[in-house]
């Protein structure tokens, strides 16, 4: 007996997919046994009732009633909502479809069985809108993709029912009777559809066009762009085809069986094959082929298919006539026509309208359904009534022209594949901002003072720079920046390290327009600073070029630790010459992968392709970063077992959304013409409504190779899932939360964060009765203070005897800080107090939210934690003296007066912050307690240069201008 996992995974299924497709494949069901018993009555009772020229009429007549009946619906669109327009079709269908018969019944017209017989297009045009336009709406590209072919299994399997019942029920009733089954049949469908329209309310209760569009002529909207062009041909090709093969079909089934019931009989077990073979291919093939190759043959495998059959008839009917064989090829063809159209062709066609906006997607939908497939009942009526006006035209001559047609068909397919491609791309271009291929650079002329050449002048601005005011030191950074005087630089060089904070930024950025290489030491040293970084980063990158060789020499200076290096690799993808693209290559192999990391991400915004020597290593890089990613991704699915670990689950998460867009980078620089920084939005943002488009772009821009290793990672699917598809190219360990605990620990730090670590030792509380001492003990002797705090704790509260025996021993180290450190753990040192604890706090703040965690590291370690009791109020003139912080409420509420008498309530959770540079004019005044509350004051500038950092130096020209 199948594990329900693995009937699930033959299927392509996952858990709960079944609860969200119940309701759709049971309206599925009963319209698949509606639709194929009115069919086979229909069609055994027109065929008996007229000669073969009136199938052409018939075909013309039903393409005029669809469109009339599409264009109603399109009038009343912008008027409804589409839930009701779903319904109202439905109960149209089953008052006309009743009309008619109670027609027949009273006046026994043999012309009631033509109406009847035009009336299977009226099915098709009503499970089109009240179904599949439902389906496309509230599913995305991804749940489509896996799901619609499934859903539609109802239809198959009910057809499969009715078709094979049909000799059955003959035995009991007549074909007319079976057209009163049909009805009843069709009140259940409405039933359903009033269910779906109430659960998915929200989803459908919009209107299909807006109200105030400009109306377009039908024949206009569909020509105002080669995408909507395809769609309306890859719409009319299959509906013509249909009854193409359907005609000749009709024609030689009736030659072979000319009674009515024998008739009847024989179509209800021919389709009813088909429904079986139709089955198979949806459940087992369908979501893997398409998964697999997307549009690739989803469009083209029923023109191939049909064109083989069709080939071969027409030679054999040459030769030999149109005996049994040749019926057989005709039988052939209407069986891929039933087979391969309905579980490959019609789903897969169906994604061509994910790409388009839903509101725009619903109003197309209906116009296909009005347009082109009402138009496809006409051009094959027209065309098959032309033909078969002439005697001499047999079936063989038809299979002849319509080889033909197929061979059209067959272009116009591959060629909506490029167009589905370029629609794709443009889709994700409006979704997702694109980066800046270069930053902004200082292009200010220097321009002489006037009068420069005057002594007096220049002792003024002298005067000026060595003036007690601030605002007069100030004042004469831009003076001597712009007098043109060599000596210039010296006052430069004093005013770059002036105790005002803004005399210093703007100095620091007059000494990167004035170029002079005796102001390069200062900046350099003022690289590593948290307050002074930025406008150094923008000073050395407006130097260029002649700073290269400095920089590179800083670089290499064995003093200088990981974070200066990066700072130094930011400022060199500012420069973007050919010097600054020979240094980030000569770092592709450097030892640090946060450094490598870092060098792509640079390379990356300066459009860098690699060179064919250089895609080896890249694809290395890409195995290495891909591996790494599954390793989270099974570090979750391992932690989330114990539900005690949360917050180790939302580091691995956090870990993940940092790691993953590396692989973008790689790409970028390994792939040509490909941009990934799109997709790479995307998946930071989360974007829900585009997300399934990366599996799209993906199929579309990697090689096979590449596609097998990272389309998994990015799939909307369970994280298990995801390592469970990976499992080939990156296999994983299935270990216990606490082996995987320690797997964390023990991994190499040069690739996960400290943030990371230190939730992963803050988690072995939770394992009081192992012994992990010496692990802890490892880890305190670390040179993050992040992980060596975490690390002390977790040893005082499990292990202290341990503990004491460490803080012994740290007493003779040269480095007394652990010591200092285990003496303020021993005093009544509070988790919360942790520095992991207050970065995981400050992290949920909306303006930090986004950036990586170890870059928070430096606030956390110097902001202030302030207790207040209810309703004492804080006078904040002390805290603001380098500008107004930021204020967190960590627990509680307070009320927050302005220096402008403006009053603001901040709840648990929120904040308070205005942006140092240029100088505010609102200053916090004092916070009153509402209650007993906590807040966290951060460093303004320390805020403000990270934000800056990590918002494509958006602050370059407020910085300049301060």
């Amino acid at each position: 007996m199948l594990k329900k996992e693995r009937l699930y995974h033959l299927m392509n299924l996952k858990e709960g997919d079944l609860k969200v497709v119940n309701p759709f494949m049971r309206y599925s069901f009963f319209m698949g046994v509606s639709v194929a018993i009115f069919y086979t009555a229909t069609m055994s009772l027109f065929l008996n009732s007229f000669d073969r020229t009136m199938l052409p009429k018939a075909y013309i007549a039903s393409g005029i009633i669809v469109y009339a009946l599409g264009y109603i619906v399109s009038k009343i669109q912008e008027r409804v909502y589409f839930s009701k327009i779903a319904l109202f079709l439905i109960i149209f269908l089953i008052i006309s479809v009743t009309a008619l018969l109670v027609g027949h019944f009273i006046t026994g017209n043999k012309w009631i069985y033509f109406f009847l017989f035009i009336w299977n297009r009226v099915f098709v045009f009503v499970n089109g809108i009240s179904f599949w336009a439902i389906v496309s709406r509230i599913f995305n590209l991804q749940q489509a993709k896996r799901l619609v072919s499934f859903i539609t299994t109802g239809d198959v399997i009910s057809s499969i029912v009715s078709y094979l019942s049909v000799p059955l029920l003959l035995q009991f009733i007549d074909t007319n009777g079976l057209l009163y089954l049909s009805i009843g049949t069709l009140v259940f469908c409405l039933v359903l559809m009033v269910t779906i329209s109430k659960r998915y309310k929200s989803e459908l209760s919009i209107f299909s066009r807006e109200k105030e569009k400009p109306k377009q002529k039908t024949f206009n909207y569909f020509f105002k762009s080669p995408y909507y062009t395809a769609v309306f041909m890859l719409a009319l090709f299959p509906v013509m085809g249909l009854f193409y093969v359907e005609f000749i079909f009709a024609v030689e089934s009736k030659k072979v069986f000319p009674d009515k019931e024998l008739l009847t009989g024989f179509l209800g077990l021919f389709f009813g094959l088909c429904a079986i073979i139709e089955l198979l291919i949806k459940t087992l093939l369908y979501g893997r082929f398409i998964e697999k190759y997307g549009l690739k043959l989803g469009l083209v495998v029923l023109p191939l298919v049909l064109t083989i059959f069709y080939a071969f008839a027409a030679v054999y009917g040459t030769f030999y006539g149109t005996t049994y064989v040749f019926f057989a090829f005709i039988v052939m063809s209407r069986f891929a026509m039933s087979t391969v159209r309905k579980s490959i062709s019609d789903p897969s066609y169906q994604l061509l309208f994910q790409p388009i906006h839903p509101e725009e997607r619903l109003e197309l939908q209906s116009r296909i359904e009005g347009g082109p497939k009402a138009g496809g009942n006409i051009v094959a009526g027209v065309l098959l009534l032309g033909l078969t006006y002439f005697t001499f035209i047999d079936t063989v001559y038809l299979s002849y022209i319509f080889v033909g047609i197929l061979v059209v068909w067959l272009w116009v397919a591959f060629s909506t594949q490029s167009l589905y491609r370029n629609v794709l791309k443009n889709l994700l271009k409006e979704s997702a901002k694109r980066k800046s291929s270069s930053d902004k650079k200082n292009t200010e002329t220097v321009m002489p003072m006037e009068d420069a050449g005057k002594k007096t002048d220049f002792d003024i601005v002298i005067k000026m720079a060595n003036s007690p005011l601030p605002e007069e030191r100030l004042e004469s950074v831009t003076l001597l920046e712009n007098s043109g005087r060599y000596y210039a630089f010296k006052y430069i060089d004093a005013l770059m390290q002036d105790t005002n904070p803004r005399v210093k930024r703007a100095a620091l950025l007059a000494a990167g327009n004035i170029r002079k290489m005796e102001l390069w030491p200062h900046l350099l040293n003022n690289i590593t600073s948290n307050y002074f970084k930025l406008p150094t980063k923008i000073a050395l990158a407006s130097i260029g070029d002649p700073v290269m060789g400095e920089l590179e020499r800083f670089f290499n200076r064995t003093e200088n630790d990981r974070a200066t290096q990066k700072e130094i690799i930011s400022i060199v993808e500012k420069i973007d010459t050919l010097s600054s693209t020979r240094f980030l290559r000569a770092k592709m192999n450097h030892p640090d992968p946060h450094i490598r990391d870092r060098v792509f991400e640079a390379l990356n915004q300066n459009r860098y392709t690699a060179t064919v020597l250089e895609r080896t290593h890249i694809n290395a890089e890409i195995d290495e970063k891909a591996a790494f990613v599954v390793w989270l991704m099974a570090a979750q699915a391992d932690i989330r077992r114990m539900p005690e670990l949360a917050p180790l689950l939302n580091s691995l998460e956090e870990e993940t959304k940092q790691t993953a867009p590396k692989l973008f980078n790689l790409l970028n620089v390994l792939i040509v013409d490909q941009d990934f920084d799109l997709i790479k939005d995307l998946y930071e943002n989360n974007n829900e409504a585009t997300q399934g488009f990366v599996q799209e772009v993906f199929s579309m821009a990697l090689t096979e190779d590449l596609r097998v290793k990272l389309a998994p990672i990015f799939e909307e699917d369970t994280i298990e899932d995801k390592v469970q598809k990976c499992r080939e190219n990156y296999p994983q360990q299935h270990l216990s939360p606490e082996e995987r605990v320690l797997d964390i620990i023990n991994r190499d730090f040069a690739q996960l964060s400290s943030e990371l670590k230190a939730s992963a030792i803050q988690s072995l509380l939770h394992f009081p009765n192992s012994q992990n001492q010496y692990v802890l003990i490892s880890s305190a002797h670390s040179n993050s203070e992040v992980i060596v705090e975490t690390a002390l704790y977790v040893l005082h509260q499990l292990y202290p005897t341990t503990f004491e025996e460490f803080k012994e021993t740290a007493a003779f180290l040269p480095n007394c800080h652990r010591t200092d450190l285990c003496k303020k753990i021993e005093h009544g040192f509070k988790k919360e107090d942790l520095l992991i604890n207050k970065l995981n706090a400050i992290r949920t703040i909306d303006l930090l939210k986004k950036l990586p965690a170890d870059s928070l590291l430096p606030m956390t370690i110097s902001l202030q934690k302030l207790q207040l009791t209810s309703y004492e109020t804080l006078l904040m003139d002390r805290y603001c003296t380098a500008g107004p912080p930021l204020l967190f409420v960590y627990e509680g509420e307070i009320e927050l007066l302005e220096t402008d008498g403006n009053q603001q309530w901040i709840s648990e959770g929120g904040y308070w912050f205005r942006e140092p540079e240029p100088p505010p004019t609102v200053y916090l005044q004092s916070v009153n307690a509402l209650k007993d509350s906590t807040i966290f004051l951060l460093d303004p500038y320390l805020v403000y240069n990270l934000i800056a950092e990590n918002t494509a130096y958006k602050e370059d020209v407020t910085l300049e201008t301060a």
